[in-house]
């Protein structure tokens, strides 16, 4: 084809488009400017051809689409679709479907703006070349190319190629790009090299190819490197040298700047590598996603393993938030919260580290969380309200918030193994929403379980070969799909269908029927076990988890009441017949009798020994004087409590208790010893209990 065509320009194809195309292409990129009166199609071609537009189109690019791309930016002014049929490989062996295939996936990037058919030619949106430098990992196109050289070079190798010197820049560069597209052209052309030309062009190509690296390709090639590359740098530099100035001299590259001649390399345009490809070589294609291996998924039993998941999770989410409501969190200083205070808090509601992790980000994206005075992490003041809420409410709104989870909250290292907090600032980052991707894969698998997420990964790369996943996060991602009810032994639930239709109240009508409902009966037996059936109401949770321990969570939550729980909840100052008396009214009879007493035995012995805290001790030999000061009314605010005759316990420093009492008429010193004491003496002629109300002038001290 000659240098002049039909459609050289985007916005050249842009016009011959309908309105209803138009619509599509630009509904293929949300990120374009929304449509505002008259059609302007400069600024429509500008926007499409933005790097920005196109590095986003690729990212979210299938791989049969950027394997038709790219391959057709690397073929530059040769690319046509028999050329990418011939190119392109699927390995079926049916070249009827073959074509259909190639054909189907130019449409659908014509569709996008990719590409556009020129007549027989196909033309590369300009954006694409400016984030796929170097397609397929061969070099660049002959356009852009000598889109850097100057009009004098241009015009010289256009007088190699037997072409007019004469016209502007663009046209000698359309010239030239046209008189190297036709493969047959250049091989004749090559034909006539030496044969030691011949000879380093073979090498050249062979490792060029061997070296290419699609955008798209399934696994990283493995790239053998020739042991004569390292160690014959001389023979490298003369036969790349005499490549460079052959290919020159019959203008199938221009002559190498003066920078590079002392570098063994030769920028071979694509069009030439290809044409001079061996017969056999092919690009890989795959028009199909693969489909993983699947078994058969009995519908009962993918509901009942979802039912129990659904019910475990949001009891043990709930019992994860409500022990944060009692007892906050600590934060690292590098932000969110340690493996120690997650082990630790995990301990003391009894759930699994990752649970509480899974509990908190999911409560985080839902606005469930909040932060003391003191920087330390509870959770928000409209908790209590939402505990109240129906659980099918409250599960909908922790899924929805996973489904919009950049990263697994179970994926607790990083690359190089290190812990990561929880809730914390993470420098590791995901292209994709890999958790609503696989359950969206697997929701088109009705009736049917995959057995293996690493297939179903080689599906997810299909779709997405350009988006980036930290290691493990799809084996994350798949448990905690199935921890959630989503999935279930590998198939998908009716909550999963739900949750992929962005259907709400469907979501909270499958969860009202696999979740138990509320309840506020307890069942307490003479083991001190407490059973609650359902999902236990929050006014009995709130009871139970003040004076039992929980031992079990899900369709039957239990407790147990212990000696240690019944003092914990004396020790917060609750009355045991308070507790008997709640106790009684939530299972609706009267406590087993063994029971009772347990907890009355427990309150009997409770507090007989007391424990204070005190800033300064006061001593004194003179029991009486001791006595005399804990009780001066002048003196209360010092708080002294005597723990012994000569002994008195004060909650003020040291120093407050030497003013105090000085000031009182009485004359303390401190004393000696580790611990701040004051040592007090009665002052001579000082006697009765209005210390410091009058009396003798007191003396100097014994």
């Amino acid at each position: 084809m000659g240098p002049m065509s039909g459609l050289p320009t985007l916005r050249d194809w842009l016009a011959t488009l309908d309105e209803t195309e138009i619509d599509e292409l630009r509904s293929a990129h949300p990120g374009l400017e929304p449509h505002r009166g008259t059609l302007d199609l400069d600024s429509l071609a500008a926007q499409l051809a933005h790097p920005a537009t196109m590095l986003t189109a690729l990212n979210t690019s299938p791989r049969p689409l950027l394997q038709v791309v790219e391959t057709t930016a690397a073929l530059g002014h040769s690319a046509t679709a028999q050329r990418l049929c011939e190119l392109l490989d699927d390995g079926d062996g049916d070249v009827e479907r073959h074509v259909r295939d190639v054909s189907g996936w130019l449409d659908h990037a014509c569709a996008r703006g990719l590409l556009w058919r020129d007549g027989a030619r196909l033309r590369v949106n300009p954006g694409i070349h400016d984030v796929v430098v170097v397609p397929l990992g061969l070099g660049r196109p002959m356009e852009q190319v000598l889109a850097e050289e100057t009009v004098d070079t241009i015009r010289t190798m256009a007088g190699a190629l037997g072409l007019p010197t004469a016209g502007r820049k663009a046209e000698l560069i359309a010239r030239v790009s046209s008189a190297v597209a036709d493969p047959v052209a250049v091989r004749q052309r090559m034909a006539a090299a030496p044969e030691e030309i011949l000879t380093t062009v073979t090498t050249t190509v062979t490792r060029a190819l061997r070296r290419a690296r699609p955008l798209a390709a399934a696994t990283p090639a493995d790239v053998e490197e020739d042991a004569e590359d390292y160690t014959d740098w001389v023979r490298a530099y003369r036969e790349t040298t005499a490549l460079r100035s052959w290919l020159a001299s019959v203008g199938l590259t221009p002559p190498t700047p003066s920078w590079r001649q002392y570098a063994a390399v030769v920028e071979m345009p694509t069009e030439v590598l290809l044409a001079l490809a061996p017969p056999g070589f092919v690009l890989p294609f795959a028009p199909r996603p693969p489909r993983p291996l699947t078994g058969q998924a009995p519908e009962e039993q993918v509901g009942r393993s979802a039912a129990a998941a659904a019910s475990d999770f949001l009891a043990t989410a709930m019992t994860v938030l409500e022990g944060l409501a009692r007892r906050p969190l600590s934060a690292v200083k590098a932000g969110g919260i340690g493996a120690r205070e997650l082990a630790r808090h995990g301990k003391a509601v009894g759930a699994e580290v990752p649970d509480v992790r899974l509990a908190l980000t999911l409560a985080g994206g839902a606005g469930l969380l909040g932060v003391t005075p003191d920087g330390r992490l509870t959770v928000a003041d409209g908790f209590d309200d939402w505990r109240r809420q129906r659980p099918a409410e409250r599960a909908v709104d922790l899924i929805t918030a996973w489904l919009t989870e950049e990263l697994p909250a179970t994926l607790d290292r990083d690359a190089d193994g290190k812990a990561v907090p929880a809730l914390g600032g993470d420098e590791r980052y995901s292209t994709l929403h890999l958790g609503l991707e696989l359950t969206g894969l697997v929701a088109q698998l009705p009736g049917q379980a995959v057995i293996d997420v690493t297939q179903l990964m080689e599906v997810v790369a299909w779709y997405r070969p350009l988006a980036h996943t930290p290691a493990g996060a799809a084996e994350c991602w798949w448990a905690e799909a199935h921890r959630l009810g989503l999935l279930a032994d590998g198939a998908i639930t009716s909550l999963g269908q739900a949750f992929i239709t962005a259907d709400r109240d469907r979501a909270v009508a499958a969860l009202d029927a696999m979740l138990p409902e509320v309840s506020g009966h307890a069942l307490i037996g003479s083991d001190q076990t407490v059973l609650v059936p359902g999902s236990p109401d929050p006014a009995v949770v709130d009871l139970l988890d003040i004076v039992a321990t929980r031992e079990a969570r899900g369709v039957a939550n239990t407790w147990r009441i212990t000696p240690e729980s019944v003092r914990s909840a004396l020790d917060d100052g609750y009355v045991v017949e308070d507790l008997i008396a709640a106790l009684e009214k939530v299972s609706r009879k009267e406590l087993p009798q063994a029971l009772r007493y347990v907890m009355q035995d427990v309150a009997r012995r409770h507090g007989h020994l007391r424990v204070r805290s005190g800033a300064c001790v006061v001593l004194s030999e003179d029991q009486a004087l001791l006595a005399e000061v804990a009780a001066t009314r002048g003196l209360r605010t010092l708080e002294l409590e005597l723990v012994a005759p000569t002994v008195a316990l004060s909650s003020q420093p040291a120093e407050t208790v030497l003013t105090s009492l000085r000031s009182a008429g009485y004359l303390p010193v401190m004393s000696d010893g580790a611990a701040p004491a004051v040592r007090l003496r009665r002052p001579p002629g000082l006697t009765g209990t209005a210390a410091g109300g009058g009396g003798e002038e007191p003396g100097s001290p014994e």
